[in-house]
């Protein structure tokens, strides 16, 4: 059971990359319809939007945790078939 704990801690380490990167992209408080004509147009002594949070490194953080997880979680099932399947070959 040593490789199904270390399949299921891998999944729980890829969702909470995952939700890691998107706290800070939705923390980071950036415009959700930046094209939108009734948006008020900042002033001119608005300083530009700042938010510190590099988006692209979050993005690719998120899929590339959805990817971890989605492996780990298709050899999660295909062992605990196989482990169900030598459970059933031992009751013969």
């Amino acid at each position: 059971m040593t490789a199904i704990d270390a399949l299921v801690g891998g999944a729980a380490r890829a969702r909470a990359s995952f939700d890691a990167a998107a706290i800070a992209l939705s923390s980071a408080g950036l415009p959700t319809a930046p094209d939108d004509p009734t948006a008020p147009a900042p002033g001119p002594d608005e300083p530009p939007l700042d938010t510190g949070v590099d988006v692209a490194e979050q993005m690719v953080t998120m899929m590339l945790a959805s990817r971890v997880h989605s492996a780990n979680i298709a050899v999660l099932r295909s062992a605990l078939d196989m482990y169900a399947e030598s459970l059933d070959l031992v009751r013969r």
